[in-house]
């Protein structure tokens, strides 16, 4: 078998349990005999080393004496007892030879010190850490790469281990809005983000949560500082003190995500838009393969628990999203909707949810400033609304009494430019529930009858109703500790590992 037949035939790795083999190193190469028997050795393998042209065992091989038997004669009853034999020997002929007569056989033979002879297995470049085997399969070939790639990550493997739950974020508790809109990321700033932490060494799995309240990242990651901080400083937190984000370990960051999950940690307490929130943020993190099945399993767990906590909790919290906010206060604090014009700038799912509560406050007429799509007023046939393309908002900004603003933007929507657009016989006002906000502040210091709104003004607001939201979250941390059993069973070794179910070839 001089030829290499191997780029030319499929090869196909495997795990042999190697209790179920009988393994042989054969020859009278000693270096290559003795680099074969440590990887044998480390790996936990049993094996028998039979030398040739030799009445001695060699002083090199001497850790290795219960294994080695002399064979000075070699026939095929030598090999008959082994499964797996690896041959070691100098001379080229005979390496022909034996393999010729081993393969006659059926025998699964391995080359060890012989680059243009082979037989028809190969062993991977591999190495070991603990009970962890990591094997770099090169289509049946070791090569440069692989065992570049083998070097690589034996290197970081160390980073693999210690590793737990970890969050590292920051939300309206620990930064206002004006000093938190610059750490919210836009499309393109996710994507780069996203990218930057894919290449951190020691980070396994992870998903970006991205909100109006909050900037999160949830990993599977190891807890050494280094890691840490390389993770701190992809998200720009480097540049914040100490006491203006917050990062949690194992159960502190299990409980941490099941009381977002439960909207107790949301400045609307028990909100259900985040649940949706983190939906996305997993599956978007999942198509990019960024995140797996161990963030999955306590995700599935969070969401089961989260979903107690608010059967616990809803008596106090009433069922309210930042719609039901915005509403009640254009309603309540302003009297801005009845029989008068709301325009609502964006057509997604708040927007949708926006249009639906004005409807029923009876407005004298609905413009919706959209940039791409309508939203769907089929059910309110009869109704005064219309669509205005976002290029004509000055359109609407001359007819509006109120104005909600639920866009996706970076920029904003309603600047110095419309100020002269903007009726001014009337009191005007702008409820912005965007994070960053879309509507410039310059717009109210240079008009006296605008008035502007933003969420954590909105969201203040609808606080001074919970006078003990501190109870509130107690019975929610009560009821996830109840249960924080799910999240240690996801975390225990013998439950993850599957053990394999093979049958004895010798019985």
């Amino acid at each position: 078998m001089s030829k290499d037949l191997r780029n030319k035939v499929s090869v196909f790795p495997i795990n042999a349990v190697h209790s179920y083999f009988k393994i042989m190193i054969y020859g009278d190469d000693i270096k290559a005999i003795k680099k074969q028997s440590l990887l044998f050795i480390i790996s936990s393998i049993d094996f028998e080393i039979h030398l040739t042209n030799t009445e001695e065992i060699p002083s090199q091989l001497n850790e290795f004496q219960k294994n080695i038997f002399i064979s000075p004669n070699v026939c095929i009853n030598t090999f008959n007892p082994f499964h797996f034999i690896f041959l070691a020997i100098n001379k080229t002929d005979k390496t022909k030879e034996i393999l010729d007569m081993l393969l006659n056989e059926s025998k699964m033979v391995g080359i060890l010190n012989h680059y243009k002879i082979h037989g028809n297995i190969t062993l991977p470049s591999s190495f070991k850490k603990d009970d962890v085997e990591v094997s770099i399969h090169s289509n049946g070939r070791t090569n440069r790469r692989a065992r570049t790639l083998s070097n690589c990550l034996k290197r970081h493997t160390e980073l693999f281990f210690n590793t737990t739950l970890v969050v590292i974020g920051t939300d309206h508790n620990y930064l206002n809005l004006e000093d938190r809109e610059p750490y919210h990321l836009n499309e393109l700033q996710n994507e780069i983000i996203d990218e930057e932490l894919s290449l951190v060494a020691g980070l396994q799995e992870y998903f970006i949560l991205n909100t109006c309240n909050r900037i999160e990242i949830y990993a599977i990651c190891n807890q050494s500082p280094t890691v840490i901080g390389l993770i701190k400083k992809i998200i720009n937190f480097d540049h914040l003190n100490s006491d203006n984000y917050y990062i949690k370990y194992d159960k502190e960051a299990f409980t941490h995500l099941t009381m977002v999950m439960s909207g107790l940690y949301s400045q609307i307490p028990g909100e259900s838009h985040v649940v949706k929130q983190l939906k996305d943020a997993l599956n978007k993190s999942q198509k990019s393969k960024h995140a797996n099945g161990l963030l999955q399993q306590l995700f599935d767990n969070s969401l089961f628990i989260s979903k107690k906590v608010r059967e616990k909790t809803c008596a106090h919290t009433a069922h309210f999203e930042i719609e039901d906010v915005a509403i009640h206060y254009g309603h309540d604090e302003i009297n801005q909707i009845t029989n008068k014009t709301i325009m609502i700038i964006g057509t997604g799912i708040v927007a949708k949810g926006l249009l639906d509560r004005i409807m029923l406050h009876t407005p004298r007429k609905v413009i919706i400033c959209y940039r791409n799509n309508k939203l769907d007023v089929e059910k309110f046939n009869g109704y005064n609304i219309t669509h205005i393309n976002v290029d004509d908002i000055e359109n609407g900004l001359q007819q509006a009494d109120l104005v909600f603003s639920a866009v996706s933007t970076d920029r904003f929507v309603v600047h110095s430019k419309h100020i002269k657009a903007i009726k001014n016989s009337s009191p005007v006002y702008f409820i912005d529930i965007c994070v960053p906000r879309s509507i410039d502040s310059y717009v109210m210091e240079k008009a006296n009858n605008i008035k502007i709104v933003d969420i954590e003004t909105l969201k203040s607001w609808h606080l001074n109703s919970f006078h003990d939201m501190n109870n509130i979250k107690q019975i929610g941390l009560e009821e996830i500790n109840k249960k924080l059993g799910r999240y240690e069973k996801v975390f225990d070794k013998e439950w993850l590992q599957e053990q394999p179910t093979l049958i004895n070839s010798n019985k």
